[in-house]
């Protein structure tokens, strides 16, 4: 997903966030980041449309977060029709590696929905994330403090209407210098 250019801008990015670690470190990009595995038991079948189809530059990636200490990294993602909150780990592939940061995906506002009947079972194939829905859709919005971000994830009753009810589905925190998110409504 990265270009080697675009992966040397956001590692000197990271150089110089390790400067101020009181920043929240946000890398706002296209899709999902955490691994999602699809198969449920032993082995994996993974979405190759995002991140999962480039592991050895995720990989690079939490490596660079890791190197350059990054206090409170955050991912911002989008387009996969579902909302995904969750950690970022050191190793996709590890459950009980480290956790590097903290990632927000959200849905679109007006993506179709899968339904949320497979929801809990991918839920627990995936430990990593803490919550997933896919049949609610809309935005989120993250406020960021010197000491805490807080994520609402917001919804739209119907999303083929102009006029339509619109209510907060999940909320979460994320303390500075800690990077494990909290559902907290």
């Amino acid at each position: 997903l990265l270009g080697s250019q675009q992966e040397q801008w956001l590692n000197e990015s990271f150089v110089n966030a390790r400067k101020d670690p009181r920043l929240w470190n946000v890398v706002a990009q296209q899709t999902i980041f955490g691994r999602r595995d699809y198969k449920l038991g032993a082995g994996l079948s993974l979405w190759n449309d995002g991140w999962d189809g480039y592991s050895a530059a995720r990989q690079r990636m939490t490596q660079a977060m890791q190197h350059n200490a990054l206090q409170n990294p955050v991912l911002i993602g989008g387009d996969v029709h579902e909302n995904w909150v969750g950690h970022v780990m050191a190793d996709a592939y590890k459950d009980d590696s480290a956790k590097v940061g903290v990632e927000f995906c959200g849905a679109g506002i007006t993506a179709r929905s899968a339904g949320n009947s497979k929801l809990s079972a991918r839920l627990a194939e995936n430990p990593h994330f803490i919550f997933a829905d896919s049949e609610r859709k809309g935005y989120g919005v993250v406020e960021f403090t010197a000491k805490q971000i807080q994520t609402e994830l917001r919804v739209v009753d119907d999303v083929r209407q102009q006029k339509t009810k619109i209510e907060t589905l999940a909320k979460f925190e994320v303390a500075a210098g800690q990077p494990q998110v909290h559902r907290i409504a």
